[in-house]
């Protein structure tokens, strides 16, 4: 018994890339010719089910998650100098590793980019496991946990986001719901 795993969410979490995706959002609106959200409400109200997020405020029901992602894909390749590792987050996931905790990224991230980015930012090797493309997290969780023969009580999660906590919560790990100010959900939701 004990602490033997701790996962982080990539996005907001280990990478401060709230104005990369707000901009992503403000592309969105733009391209659809609708008036986007301010900040302060899209981090009072997006969720994980972000097509209804975007419906609720306007754009066309018949626009797809695979069409907001081709804008999305756009603007980040363009724009992906405008995001950075948060302060701190090399030094406490070495920290981590010197107490011998495994560590992992359980991430909504598209499924394959998160390496490309984690090799980008020279950070591979921090990680003994990347499970990407989490869209559903209580199974990527208990997919990662299967992965270590570890129990989700002896885990840790680190997220910005009410969704990701709430997941980690629902199948007992041990949650952290990491706030500052560009982080992507309100205090209040956190």
């Amino acid at each position: 018994m004990g602490l033997k795993l701790v996962m982080y969410d990539w996005n907001g979490t280990c990478l401060n890339d709230l104005p990369l995706v707000y901009g992503s959002i403000k592309a969105i609106f733009k391209h659809y010719n609708v008036p986007a959200p301010s900040l302060e409400e899209y981090r009072a109200t997006i969720t994980s089910n972000f097509l209804k997020f975007y419906h609720d405020h306007g754009i066309p029901k018949n626009a797809t998650g695979d069409d907001l992602n081709l804008i999305r894909k756009a603007h980040f390749e363009k724009n992906r100098n405008g995001a950075f590792l948060n302060p701190g987050l090399i030094e406490s996931v070495m920290e981590t590793k010197k107490l011998e905790l495994f560590t992992g990224i359980v991430s909504g991230e598209k499924a394959g980019y998160l390496e490309t980015r984690l090799r980008e930012f020279g950070i591979s090797q921090l990680f003994d496991r990347v499970r990407d493309g989490a869209y559903d997290k209580e199974a990527a969780f208990v997919e990662t946990l299967d992965f270590f023969g570890i129990k989700a009580e002896d885990s840790v999660y680190i997220d910005v986001t009410y969704d990701g906590v709430s997941a980690a919560k629902n199948i007992s790990i041990i949650t952290v719901g990491f706030i500052y100010p560009g982080a992507y959900h309100t205090e209040e939701r956190i």
